[in-house]
């Protein structure tokens, strides 16, 4: 499974999630720091269950890449609304952050306190520079665009995550992810993991879920009849 990176996707990782306050690199020591006192997620089912509509995927999205993901995400409830006259509750979609999709479950102000862009690889496309907003949550100003043909094609208004939201997708994050992040911001910006982690699920975007681990969720999905697909 994807979570079981390969050591050269693991180290780059590593290197970028320790990103923190003033946007410094980690020394080679702190870019192992996890939390002293891991916060755990009590098994929350609820977006399981909500899961009733006849067509049902689930998405392991552990890239930003530029957007594309969104795209896939977008197209599965497009297509079934165009093409077979179906939408949600008939259509269900879930989204599950880990790895280098972590940010995108928080909202603007962890973005630029943190330096968020730079550790999760995403560039503004207005300012060319990494982000310091989740370019992700909702749409304003200058979608993000992806490289393709002859040059950036802007996303869709209609793949920001609020838009989705409004269409019935639910975003899970990974709890164990989530600490990996808190433990490594914690390191570079001298504070505890407990005290960042605390700030973060303020900042939590409106209706993503936090799951104990995405693998348990992948897993959970599956055993109910969920399908799956891999977002690169």
């Amino acid at each position: 499974m994807p979570e079981s990176a390969n050591p050269t996707n693991r180290r780059a990782f590593i290197e970028r999630a320790t990103v923190a306050a003033a946007g410094l690199a980690a020394a080679p020591a702190a870019m192992l720091a996890v939390p002293t006192s891991p916060r755990r997620a009590e098994p929350n089912d609820g977006w399981l269950r909500a899961l009733k509509g006849k067509h049902r995927q689930i998405f392991d999205m552990p890239q930003p890449a530029g957007g594309l993901p969104m795209i896939h995400v977008r197209n599965y409830i497009e297509t079934y609304r165009t093409a077979y006259g179906q939408s949600y509750p008939d259509v269900n979609a879930v989204a599950g952050l880990y790895f280098m999709t972590v940010p995108l479950a928080f909202t603007d102000p962890m973005w630029e306190k943190y330096k968020l862009g730079a550790a999760a690889n995403v560039l503004d496309a207005e300012t060319k520079a990494p982000a310091v907003r989740n370019v992700y949550w909702q749409p304003r100003g200058d979608a993000p665009t992806l490289p393709v043909g002859g040059g950036p094609v802007p996303l869709p208004r209609d793949t920001a995550m609020t838009e989705l939201q409004k269409r019935g997708v639910t975003y899970i994050l990974c709890n164990n992810a989530f600490n990996f992040w808190m433990g490594n911001i914690a390191s570079q910006s001298g504070q505890t993991p407990e005290v960042v982690r605390k700030e973060f699920e303020q900042h939590l975007i409106p209706g993503v879920v936090i799951v104990p681990a995405m693998v348990i969720a992948f897993n959970q999905a599956q055993e109910r009849g969920v399908t799956y697909m891999f977002l690169p």
